[in-house]
């Protein structure tokens, strides 16, 4: 019950750092005001595209490290003097709010629109954001996994 508690707090903090996953607006304020002056019927460009989900890779990458450092905490033999509250607490933390922080599905749906979208080559960048994400989460979490099971 603790972890379905703690998963709307990893949901909202997936959600704000989907705003990094669209590319920004290249032109200040300024600019755009003064091309709309000089250039009232003509549309404002649109933004070059981004196609590298960085929200969603950033959400991704926390959720791992949060579960990887709970892991490690949970398995070292100084842990286990600790009371069983304990352990539930961190569990929830590694259930519900790194489960939460970190998702499949999202992670699937993009992998899935890059593959179909318009920023060519679509097959290179989907399987480019397939590697990278699963290649970076799995050893930037091994390598926190190893570290705090050294240190503690």
């Amino acid at each position: 019950w603790m972890a379905s508690l703690l998963s709307p707090l990893g949901t909202y903090c997936r959600w704000k750092l989907s705003k990094f996953n669209h590319a920004p607006n290249p032109l200040s304020r300024c600019q755009r005001q003064r091309r709309r002056r000089r250039h009232p019927q003509t549309p404002p460009p649109p933004p070059p595209p981004r196609w590298f989900p960085l929200g969603t890779f950033l959400a991704n990458l926390s959720g791992s490290i949060v579960s990887a450092a709970i892991a490690a905490l949970l398995t070292s033999p100084s842990f286990s003097s600790h009371p069983s509250s304990t352990t539930a607490v961190l569990r929830a933390l590694s259930l519900g709010f790194a489960g939460g922080l970190s998702t499949v599905s999202t992670f699937a749906s993009e992998v899935v629109a890059l593959s179909e979208g318009h920023y060519p080559p679509h097959e290179m960048n989907a399987f480019g954001y397939w590697i990278m994400t699963v290649g970076v989460c799995c050893l930037v979490g091994l390598g926190v996994f190893c570290t705090l099971v050294q240190v503690v």
